[in-house]
């Protein structure tokens, strides 16, 4: 089972001592010792390349090269090689930018557009998602952060192939593959921290019916009180006359705005400098739509049992998301149910040995059926390394059930990013500047003398090697 290097187009012979390492969605390190036999020797941020029957199973990129220590001319011209994947494209570019009411999918098209198109990297598959972000503010962050980012809030995963394309998907997209025949070294590794019998939302907000506030006004009265927060502008009477309105903090000036609102407030200011005010005895009439706070608390009771059972405790464990987009306590309880039933799956890791190089390529998944070791459903590949065992390839593959988007050493956890307001960073401010450069070529001329620059002849000057009193200068 022949594999073949390519560096930038070159093929180069290499020993049995590599081992190429990749993981979803970052960067990771491989090592590589080539024969150089009359190439020359490589340098670092050359592309890579591994074939096998002529199609790519590795690309990444030279990130440091070492030379044999010579001593003699019989030195054998062998150069060790540490490679970095091509995920490394998202750690090198920073960006800048400002989205306003954009879906999921459509912030990710325009990164790619915007960032990986012109490094030669093909766009692939993007799922579309429902997620909408009013306000997402990017400040100088590095794009492997920004899709990571994006991909924790709908489970999605960025990914770059081995040959050059670009996905951003879910577990839905994956593609699903038979798992080999001969098997070795299975082991599982289960994690429970996640899980969670009890999701509570809290920030979350409720319409109220259309709400009448009536008021007989009295001396120095200076605001209305309502019974709930405002959801938007109301309607006001005098004595049954309608009266104009305007937001607190815009319209004090305004002397036709006899009173100010603004969203979130429980009460009406009067406007003190306007012209229509009501008198003494009137009745005033606010027609308003308002908001409360709502708390939803779902419990998976048969989670919670079950940890009970072996435990000997309540079988409670507690979560709370702060989600402030929610307006509708439906939408909360369904947000409830859908986060629970995410946290009541145990985090499984399986870890096995194969010599199957095509079905292990990340992101592949094996419906695995071994009840007995705990091990039954679908695990998606997540890191893979090869290496050589008696001229033979020894795969070595990490699976997990969930949570696929991971970093080593890094133990990545889906529900830390716990407040849900569909804005992020709004008080960052983005500013982009496109700058022309033009070159012009000048010179200037004078004669030094001791009125026009106090120097004393024979010193220097960082314009000038020597300044010598009389001399004609010129610097251009």
């Amino acid at each position: 089972m022949e594999l073949k290097l390519y560096l930038n187009g070159v093929e180069f012979n290499f020993t049995n001592r590599y081992t190429i390492r990749e993981q979803v969605g970052q960067p990771a390190t491989s090592t590589i010792d080539v024969k150089l036999e009359g190439n020359e020797l490589p340098v670092s941020h050359t592309k890579a390349e591994i074939k096998k029957d002529g199609n790519i199973i590795y690309a990444g990129y030279i990130n440091k090269v070492d030379t044999p220590t010579y001593s003699s001319s019989f030195e054998t011209d062998i150069v060790p090689l540490e490679l970095i994947s091509l995920e490394t494209i998202f750690t090198r570019r920073i960006v800048s930018e400002v989205y306003k009411t954009k879906l999921t999918h459509e912030i990710i098209e325009d990164l790619y557009n915007n960032y990986l198109a012109e490094e030669n990297i093909t766009l692939g598959t993007i799922e579309e998602f429902e997620r909408t972000y009013e306000d997402y503010i990017i400040p100088n962050l590095k794009l492997s952060d920004v899709l990571q980012e994006l991909g924790d809030d709908v489970g999605a995963v960025a990914q770059i192939s081995s040959d050059n394309v670009f996905s951003f998907t879910t577990q839905d997209s994956f593609p699903e593959v038979v798992a080999p025949t001969h098997i070795s070294k299975l082991q599982l590794t289960e994690n429970g921290k996640d899980l969670k019998t009890v999701q509570k939302i809290s920030g979350a907000k409720s319409e109220t019916s259309t709400q009448t506030a009536l008021t007989t006004w009295i001396a120095n009265q200076r605001t209305i009180p309502l019974g709930y927060q405002l959801a938007e502008k109301p309607s006001i009477t005098i004595a049954g006359v309608s009266v104009d309105v305007g937001v607190i903090g815009q319209g004090e000036e305004d002397i036709s705005k006899t009173f100010l609102w603004s969203y979130g407030n429980n009460s009406i200011v009067l406007n003190t400098v306007a012209t229509t005010k009501p008198a003494v005895g009137e009745i005033v009439s606010v027609i308003f739509t308002g908001f409360y706070d709502i708390e939803i608390v779902s419990e998976n009771e048969d989670l919670k049992e079950e940890i009970a059972l072996i435990s000997g405790t309540s079988g409670k464990i507690e979560s709370i998301v702060i989600d402030t987009s929610i307006t509708d306590p439906q939408d909360g309880e369904t947000t409830a149910i859908n986060l629970l039933t995410e946290k009541s799956i145990r985090d499984k890791t399986v870890s096995l040995e194969c010599e199957d190089i095509e079905k292990t390529t990340l992101l592949n998944q094996w419906y695995l059926d071994y009840p007995d070791l705990n091990m039954q459903g679908y695990f998606v590949i997540t890191e893979r390394t090869i290496s050589d065992f008696y001229d033979k390839l020894k795969i070595r593959i990490k699976m997990k059930n969930k949570g696929f988007y991971s970093r080593y050493g890094t133990a990545y956890n889906k529900n830390t990013k716990e407040i849900n307001n569909l804005s992020v960073r709004t008080d960052t401010s983005i500013f982009k500047y496109a700058t022309s450069t033009e070159i012009v070529a000048w010179t200037e001329e004078w004669t030094a003398d001791q009125d026009y620059m106090e120097l004393t002849a024979g010193t220097t000057d960082i314009m000038s090697p020597l300044w010598i009193l009389g001399s004609t200068v010129a610097r251009g």
